[in-house]
């Protein structure tokens, strides 16, 4: 015996919109209609938004359908007026109705279809900006009572659960951005964590967290980051010479301490990632250890 087909019903501002998603129910059941998504589609690119609702109405057996009106929605949103108080005294809404629209249409998607990946990941983005913009009050912490769940746990889990089932590194990209808006540390190191899980052998992320750490003024663990992204691109001129600066850094440090040892250690290092001895860098470099043996009377 087959599935039966499940019914699924939106409930939007205005009424209750329904899409039918197939099963099998046992008998020949012919393809879903493929022209009104593909013609649907087409008009959400073209940006003719109201006639994409309609036509994508006419497909019900593709859950396609479901995913675009819930992008079509949140593109009417980014046209659409702030939201205005239902009365006199009346609070004013958190979100537009637009925005409620597109995502009550992504959330029926995930019910359905919990690994749609462009549904969880559209549906953060669509919360994200609410949560940045009440970043820190209590609003954004406890959420509003009857209100989609804005809160940064929440949001986060979106992406977090986009980036599980995507293909490509774009919901991971755009959870980092998220939580850099939120300046949310761990959270960013987790992005970046993810993104070296996905290319164990590439130098790109590692880089970009060196940087990032670098930003966090967590030197050690980004010299770390980009001492492994050498092992993958070892002529990376560019990321040489962040280590080389680095160490020139620490050894000048240890140099105004009166720390010798450790000034010639730091200087030694920085000079295995200087190859060009014509380069600025180069002769930074020799100053501070002609500096050293001078302030050490080993000349």
């Amino acid at each position: 015996m087959g599935r039966s087909s499940l019914l699924l019903c939106v409930a939007i501002a205005g009424g209750v919109a329904c899409q039918l998603l197939p099963g099998d129910s046992g008998g020949q059941a012919g393809p879903a209609p493929a022209g009104p998504v593909a013609e649907g589609r087409r008009l959400v690119e073209q940006g003719q938004l109201d006639a994409a609702l309609q036509k994508l109405q006419e497909a019900p057996s593709d859950p396609e359908s479901l995913y675009l009106q819930g992008v079509v929605w949140a593109k009417k949103a980014e046209l659409a007026p702030p939201p205005e108080p239902a009365g006199e005294g009346s609070p004013t809404p958190e979100f537009k109705v637009e925005e409620r629209n597109a995502l009550a249409f992504f959330d029926t998607l995930i019910e359905a279809m919990p690994e749609h990946a462009a549904a969880h990941l559209a549906a953060a983005e669509l919360l994200a900006p609410h949560t940045v913009a009440h970043a820190g009050s209590k609003k954004r912490e406890t959420g509003v009572p009857g209100e989609p769940d804005f809160g940064p746990e929440s949001v986060l889990a979106r992406y977090r659960r986009a980036a599980e089932l995507g293909d490509g590194p774009e919901a991971v990209e755009r959870m980092i951005g998220f939580c850099k808006e939120l300046k949310d540390v761990d959270c960013v190191g987790d992005g970046f964590l993810h993104l070296i899980e996905r290319a164990p052998e590439s130098a790109d992320p590692r880089i970009r967290y060196g940087d990032y750490l670098m930003e966090r003024e967590q030197v050690d663990e980004a010299a770390r980051q980009y001492d492994i992204a050498l092992v993958w691109a070892p002529e990376d001129e560019v990321t040489r010479g962040k280590l080389a600066s680095i160490y020139i850094d620490r050894g000048s440090r240890h140099l105004r301490s009166r720390e010798w040892s450790l000034a010639e250690e730091a200087f030694s290092q920085a000079a295995d990632y200087v190859k060009d001895q014509r380069s600025e860098q180069a002769r930074v470099l020799r100053e501070k250890r002609e500096e050293l043996a001078r302030s050490s009377g080993r000349r």
